[in-house]
């Protein structure tokens, strides 16, 4: 969390010059942004896209369903729970491929090495947790809530 604040702090102290430079130049900004946290688009279209129109009609079509008996009332909730989780893994198996596609590129124009699989524990498990403790401790930073004048020597 040190480094989470450490960060939030310094995102605090120089929002004008961050402002100013995505004005400027927004492709930059946006690229330096998903190379740091590629997993925010993700969370982004998650939570602003709002549910599918195939998901509503198929609740609607199983709840007349279930009109008819009682026995159909659980299939609705199973089969929301199927579609969603469905659509959640599509969602992430498609913006890690894209990601990691962008990323084998680079590193092969940079001349690096890029593992896949080191990739996969880095998008699923590390971005998600960073970028969470990034919110998390921005937040904390502005409503000050974190004293400005820490000694971050250990």
């Amino acid at each position: 969390t040190r480094w989470g604040a450490g960060l939030s702090q310094w995102i605090v102290e120089n929002i004008k010059d961050l402002l100013s430079s995505t004005v400027r130049s927004p492709p930059l900004f946006m690229f330096a942004f998903f190379m740091f946290f590629p997993t925010a688009p993700l969370m982004i279209f998650r939570y602003a896209i709002p549910d599918s129109i195939e998901l509503k009609e198929m609740s609607l079509v199983l709840l007349g369903l279930s009109s008819f008996h009682i026995f159909f009332l659980p299939s609705v909730y199973v089969a929301n729970l199927i579609m969603l989780a469905i659509e959640g893994a599509v969602m992430l198996f498609a913006a890690l491929f894209l990601t990691g596609l962008v990323m084998l590129l680079g590193a092969r124009r940079l001349g690096f090495q890029f593992n896949p699989l080191e990739y996969m524990v880095y998008y699923l498990i590390y971005n998600p947790l960073w970028f969470l403790i990034t919110l998390v401790m921005l937040c904390r930073v502005i409503i000050h809530r974190i004293p400005k004048d820490l000694d971050w020597k250990v």
